[in-house]
């Protein structure tokens, strides 16, 4: 029986990416991309695990500007440059058409390396985050 439920699993990859000019946005590349696994369990085959990872990159013009800027106010704060994700997630079938999906997250330069606003004074940026989730859908 496990080997007939594995014949049901499915695979499924994504990857996207998008590049604008940097000297109009503040971020002008992105890359994003993750699997998916559906019934990584033998005994639950519509359940579904995924793992993913994004990336945000700053566009030079931007961190240029913020250097100018500590230079003309003659302090010193952090200069944005990236922000990046990894996430996990798993979604369980409940009951029939109704599933359960938490999600872990880890953010990396939240907000692009932006100070942070808990200390304007600081130099310090925004710390990086453990972020926890949970979505519940129900289908009808």
């Amino acid at each position: 029986m496990a080997i007939r439920e594995w014949k049901r699993s499915k695979l499924e990859c994504f990857l996207r990416g998008t590049w604008a000019p940097g000297a109009q946005n503040v971020i002008d590349l992105y890359l994003d991309g993750g699997v998916t696994f559906k019934g990584p369990i033998a005994s639950r085959p519509d359940d579904t695990m995924g793992i993913a990872f994004a990336y945000g990159r700053i566009s030079p013009q931007s961190a240029a500007f913020d250097r100018d800027l500590a230079g003309i106010a003659g302090t010193q704060m952090p200069v944005r440059n990236f922000e990046a994700a990894l996430e996990w997630t798993y979604q369980w079938e409940v009951a029939d058409n109704w599933f359960f999906q938490p999600n872990i997250q880890y953010i990396m330069h939240p907000g692009g390396n932006v100070p942070s606003p808990l200390n304007p004074a600081s130099t310090s940026p925004v710390p990086d985050a453990l972020v926890f989730g949970m979505r519940t859908t129900i289908k009808f």
